[in-house]
């Protein structure tokens, strides 16, 4: 049998993607990813994405903040949510600001800090502004640098000292010490492997889910294009 599909219905709804470079501050040689998002994208899609490129788990009591220029005051602006379990206080009503009313050729830096069990910091770099591809699901991952530490490893110091341990192990130094950090690591961990295609994007960075009332057969051709 033949399935026609009206590849309309499925094209995206906006015209444009931004692209950003993400550097995780405090790594070196430095841990960075470089992700294109819709340009109707909230601060809160933005925190999402940014968590998922990371292999983060992404908490409903997560904090997180951005903090970026606004470009009619000239004042730096906090934007994003403190939560206490399930309650939310954003310092500008999230998740409703959009990052095209802040990021312009003229206005590109911003810094970006999420919470959970362990405070992560990065420096965020407005690259430049696409023509978004018909079909393509977006946010993607593009191009990146190094692993992403474990979330839960107690901060970016914590994660220096790891690597020198692992650095340590592998060269025959100390083939005991890795065993401190086992509960982090696969034995397979490669701190300079990254590849954009491992990145999988939830539905709360944007990427949207396919509708349950499509026929069997459709819905698996959809998942296969």
């Amino acid at each position: 049998d033949v399935i026609w599909i009206n590849t309309e219905l499925f094209a995206n709804q906006f015209k444009r993607v931004y692209q950003f470079r993400l550097v995780l501050k405090g790594t070196k040689p430095p841990s960075w990813r470089r992700i294109q998002v819709p340009d109707n994208y909230s601060f809160e899609n933005l925190h999402v994405a940014i968590q998922n490129v990371m292999d983060w788990e992404v908490c409903a009591g997560s904090s997180y903040n951005f903090q970026v220029i606004n470009p009619s005051t000239g004042l730096i602006d906090k934007i994003g949510c403190l939560c206490f379990g399930f309650s939310r206080f954003a310092g500008i009503n999230e998740p409703v600001i959009r990052i095209a009313d802040y990021f312009s050729p003229r206005n590109t830096s911003a810094s970006y800090r999420s919470q959970h069990e362990t405070r992560w910091s990065f420096s965020i770099e407005f690259e430049k502004v696409l023509f978004a591809d018909k079909f393509e699901i977006y946010p993607i991952c593009v191009k990146g640098k190094r692993a992403s530490p474990p979330e839960d490893c107690g901060g970016v110091e914590k994660y220096q000292e790891m690597l020198e341990t692992i650095n340590e192990s592998n060269s025959g130094k100390d083939g005991k010490a890795l065993n401190l950090y086992q509960n982090f690591f696969e034995d397979d961990f490669d701190p300079g492997y990254f590849a954009p295609d491992d990145v999988f994007f939830t539905a709360g960075s944007g990427n949207p889910a396919l509708p349950d009332d499509l026929p069997d057969r459709l819905m698996k051709i959809l998942k296969e294009l």
